[in-house]
């Protein structure tokens, strides 16, 4: 599957509902039955868009198709992680307006007639709304409202306006963070390239509307009134990476969001940080006791305002990954790495540096906290990658075989597969030692050598081993 998605066909239904989900038979049935309960007669679709779930998630979602003529089922052929599922969800939908619903959640009474209302004129790029605050049970335990105030229109194209909607956010959650509560014109969400960030970051519904609010036509409509309901103490990336990492990602989204969507103005940048001061300074200091990594990412938000713009670098790497970008450029078959669109840069952060990018902007990084991702699996399809560069590394993983078995499995024919580590890292003292570990792990014959060198990685001395592989044939079954 492509990275963007092309232009979507018109015509019914007017809404449409997507759920991606994995694994969450025991949810699912109240989340389809709270929309189909008031779908009736309405313009609207239900589409489950399934992880390749391992439990009774399909035999139940198809039990339900047979009573349901408007729900669909769709299932991945391998687990895609959480944010890939979440833009595979949208690719299936088919109505004007789409929305996408988490698995463990469900809709209030009314949610639909509220949301059909508000997108009526056909004018708001994304809708939001607020959401009812429920136990585990789905018990209702308060309001979760992300703006204060009334319902009001917001133009993101207008710097006044999106000030003003910081100011009114009351949460984390109010950066489009809470899935369930928003909905978003799917013409628009079709027309806009993908934005680097919507993969990899837990966050793909934030960077699909402030691409957009901020380079689109970019009116927000905010109705002011529940359409979800979030099932709380549930959080899947938690579950998937401990409560440390799940802060540092929430941390990592909003400096994305500052560099990406707000230091064009000085107004913008300094409104951002405030607001991550204003809605989540107190609650991280409180739960960072146990992770100081954090720590290294909240206290900018806790520095002064800037009084100035600072330098921007379009595309800020770590050191290493500057340097090998450089090299690689040097060679023909570096090149051709770098130009693939979809390259997957695997390990491309030093100490999970939030500002550190992947070797280019045409690349998909992967690292810690990049979801479906456990150090050797890699949450993509079989042969649908072009390239992947793995490091540079400081060791060979112990699991070599496992991570570049991985590999081949989900690069395309003829895929380029590039290696760097440093020297001496995992047992490897020369390229020709750790060309051998890879021809032992993926079979004599099965690649082609572009490139080996062992090559001066900083001014202190050390050294990389670089390989450079074109695999033959196909990926295997």
């Amino acid at each position: 599957m492509s990275d963007t998605f092309s232009a979507c066909s018109t015509g019914a239904p007017r809404l449409s509902i997507c759920i991606p989900t994995f694994d969450r038979a025991q949810f699912i049935g109240l989340a389809i039955g709270s929309v189909l309960a008031q779908a009736a007669g309405l313009p609207v679709e239900v589409v489950v868009c399934d992880n390749a779930s391992t439990d009774a998630t399909e035999a139940l979602v198809r039990s339900l198709m047979a009573r349901h003529p408007r729900l669909r089922y769709e299932r991945n052929g391998v687990n895609l992680g959480a944010d890939q599922n979440t833009l595979r969800a949208a690719s299936h939908a088919r109505g004007d307006y789409l929305w996408i619903l988490g698995s463990d959640d469900a809709i209030p009474e009314g949610a639909i007639a509220a949301v059909l209302q508000a997108i009526a004129d056909g004018a708001p790029a994304v809708v939001m709304g607020d959401a009812v605050d429920c136990d585990i049970e789905l018990q209702p335990t308060g309001t979760l409202k992300f703006l204060a105030g009334p319902a009001a229109e917001y133009d993101f194209a207008q710097t006044t306006d999106r000030l003003r909607f910081l100011e009114a956010c009351t949460m984390t959650a109010s950066l489009f963070g809470y899935l369930s509560s928003m909905v978003f014109r799917r013409a628009l969400w079709c027309a806009m390239p993908l934005a680097r960030w919507s993969i990899g970051t837990a966050y793909p519904q934030v960077f699909r509307a402030l691409d957009m609010l901020c380079k689109g036509p970019g009116q927000l409509r905010y109705l002011a009134t529940p359409i979800a309901l979030d099932r709380r103490n549930n959080c899947s990336y938690e579950a998937e990476f401990g409560m440390v990492a799940r802060i540092t990602i929430d941390l990592r989204m909003a400096r994305l969001a500052i560099d990406e969507y707000f230091s064009a103005e000085l107004a913008l940048r300094n409104g951002l940080r405030r607001f991550v001061r204003r809605c989540s300074g107190r609650i991280f200091l409180s739960r960072t006791r146990v992770g100081v990594p954090v720590l290294d990412e909240l206290i900018e938000f806790f520095e002064p305002d800037d009084t100035a713009l600072p330098a921007r670098e379009d595309w800020p790497c770590s050191p290493g990954v500057v340097r090998l970008r450089e090299r690689l450029q040097g060679l023909a078959a570096g090149q051709r790495l770098l130009a693939a669109e979809g390259l997957l840069h695997i390990g491309y952060r030093t100490h999970a540096r939030a500002h550190q990018r992947p070797v280019n902007p045409l690349a998909i990084g992967v690292d810690e906290g990049f979801s479906g991702y456990d150090g050797v699996t890699l949450p993509f399809e079989d042969g649908t990658r072009p390239a992947i560069l793995l490091g540079p590394l400081a060791a060979l993983p112990p699991d070599l075989p496992a991570v570049l078995h991985e590999c081949r499995r989900v690069l395309a024919p003829a895929g380029l597969l590039a290696l760097v580590v440093d020297s001496g890292g995992g047992g490897s003292a020369s390229a020709a030692a750790l060309l051998g570990a890879v021809e032992a792990a993926l079979g004599t014959g099965s690649f082609r050598l572009l490139h080996a060198a062992e090559v001066e990685a900083d001014a202190d001395g050390g050294a990389q081993i670089e390989l450079l592989l074109v695999l033959r044939g196909a990926t295997p079954a």
